[in-house]
């Protein structure tokens, strides 16, 4: 498939991994412009549905529908970052998909995430990579002792994140204290700014927290 981009006029199709509200709201400005719009989801009363041309019901990582949303498509986008590779490599052999898969790797795994902005000059607090409990246990020492953990994949709106050193209660165990899980990354707090949500925690000055992360693997 051609890399070529070339500019889509109103009356083209476009394809949505993704069929909730970003997905709906993309779809209603598109067709508002003359643009047809088709989607897939796995749910099949996503909100997207009822205001698009097309909707296949199927997984993110069925990547045999990926590719039948892309044969009907001008162009493939997404809206969830949840989309498996296998699923955006197929869509990709019958129209360009845009993010490319590269960058949806890098999105999916908070500490290829960490990674590529300290390579490319961002502002980012120290962080740490973990793949075992020593590991991390030395990670919360090195960090300062407050930490908040996190699954470096699969996480998704607060899940797979636990916090360390917070407790007040020394016999109180973190979530973060029990084996941990694949790909996990611990991120410290020494200013004690708790936002479990925010990665990373910007300041008002655009600046980041001094905020650390640690990502566990077997």
């Amino acid at each position: 498939m051609s890399d070529a981009s070339p500019v889509l006029l109103p009356g083209a199709t476009i394809g949505i991994f993704g069929g909730g509200q970003l997905g709906r709201l993309t779809a209603m400005a598109a067709r508002s412009m003359g643009y047809r719009i088709l989607v897939l989801d796995p749910d099949p009363a996503c909100p997207a549905r009822f205001v698009v041309d097309g909707c296949i019901e199927a997984a993110w990582n069925d990547s045999r529908e990926a590719a039948n949303l892309a044969r009907g498509c001008d162009v493939v986008t997404l809206e969830i970052e949840q989309i498996s590779l296998a699923s955006m490599d197929a869509a990709a052999s019958f129209a360009p998909v845009r993010p490319g898969r590269d960058m949806l790797a890098i999105v999916q795994d908070r500490i290829e995430q960490k990674d590529w902005l300290r390579r490319n000059g961002f502002p980012i607090g120290d962080y740490r990579a973990v793949r075992s409990l020593d590991q991390l246990r030395e990670a919360v020492a090195a960090l300062g002792g407050r930490c908040f953990c996190k699954s470096a994949t699969g996480g998704y709106d607060g899940r797979g994140q636990g916090k360390v050193g917070f407790s007040q209660d020394a016999g109180t165990q973190s979530p973060c204290h029990s084996d941990p899980s694949p790909h996990s990354a611990c991120h410290s707090d020494p200013d004690t700014q708790l936002n479990c949500h925010s990665d990373p925690e910007a300041q008002p000055n655009g600046e980041e927290s001094p905020h650390l992360s640690l990502p566990v693997s077997p």
